[in-house]
């Protein structure tokens, strides 16, 4: 970790040498520590030219369903560094690319655009307090959500050493490929937000869908490209992992880390369907951009649990 933050070497010291002083000395933990640091070394090299670190410069395009910056800030695209890391489990990063965003001409494209912008607008919507509270419970990013859930259940059930450390490198390695084959995605089609489609529905030439150029999303539109929801792709990926792991007899918790809430599911599928039809409520995506990434997400958690990290019983 020092490697990667040398700025918080004052504050890992003093955590480190804390952790250090409550093993007795003994010849196993000199070991353990040598074996420790030979690991992070090995892992260090691997990973050295992963791309995580790469400066991608993006320019928009325009026209009709192409992203460009939207508002109220009209910030530059970023993060398109994340679709050029080398995955960790998957062949490469576009292994799982989705088809892309349904055509102008399509219901289904018609049907989207109407859905998101009757239920997924700022004010005047038709949402009910439900569904409202269901929205802002999965505002926040992924980024803050799902890895503190991974080491909730490490921790809360009461896992082995082993266990523990398969178990968080199977949900870790799900999060991260989940994430670099979404974004694989995203900045293959650079695909248009809800705000920029709906004040611009007169260039789809779809005639079902109305223009309105003063609509706007319940949420503030993240700056980079809508399809697959990187949301949906990471909660996809994390759940059905958990769900594999735990063989469906826990409950996938989830909390919001600006509120305090806590959710809690049952099966992967829940959390899923709820994270779909969120992420449309915000105004942030259409229907086929939360499902494609869902689906996107499922894959990533397949190819994991076939290949790299075979289910055992605990």
């Amino acid at each position: 970790m020092l490697a990667e933050v040398p700025s918080q070497q004052p504050a890992l010291d003093v955590v480190y040498a804390r952790l250090r002083a409550s093993i007795p000395d003994s010849e196993e933990k000199t070991n353990g520590a040598a074996v420790g640091a030979a690991v992070a070394r090995q892992l260090l090299e691997m990973r050295a030219n992963d791309g995580r670190n790469l400066n991608i410069p993006y320019v928009p395009g325009s026209g009709p369903g192409v992203w460009i910056p939207t508002p109220p800030a009209f910030l530059p695209a970023t993060t398109a560094f994340l679709a050029r890391i080398t995955p960790f489990t998957m062949e490469s990063t576009s292994q799982f690319r989705p088809g892309g965003p349904p055509p102008f001409h399509s219901r289904r494209w018609a049907n989207d655009y109407n859905e998101v912008q009757t239920l997924g607008v700022k004010n005047n919507s038709s949402r009910t307090a439900e569904e409202t509270a269901t929205a802002l419970f999965w505002e926040p990013l992924a980024g803050t959500m799902w890895p503190a859930t991974i080491r909730r259940l490490a921790k809360e059930q009461a896992l082995d050493l082993p266990s523990s450390a398969r178990f968080q490198a199977a949900a870790f390695a799900a999060f991260a490929d989940g994430l670099i084959a979404c974004w694989d995605a995203k900045f293959y089609f650079n695909s248009w937000r809800p705000i920029t489609a709906i004040q611009n529905g007169q260039t789809d030439g779809n005639r079902l869908t109305e223009p309105d150029p003063d609509w706007e999303p319940l949420s503030i539109t993240p700056n980079f490209p809508e399809y697959p929801s990187g949301h949906a792709c990471a909660t996809a990926a994390v759940a059905y992992m958990i769900e594999d792991f735990f063989s469906h007899d826990v409950f996938i918790p989830a909390r919001n880390v600006m509120s305090g809430e806590e959710r809690f599911y049952l099966r992967a599928r829940d959390v899923v369907d709820e994270v779909v039809e969120a992420r449309m409520l915000l105004g942030l995506h259409f229907r086929s951009g939360d499902e494609d990434g869902a689906d996107l997400g499922r894959k990533v958690a397949r190819q994991i649990r076939s290949h790299w990290f075979r289910r055992t019983r605990r």
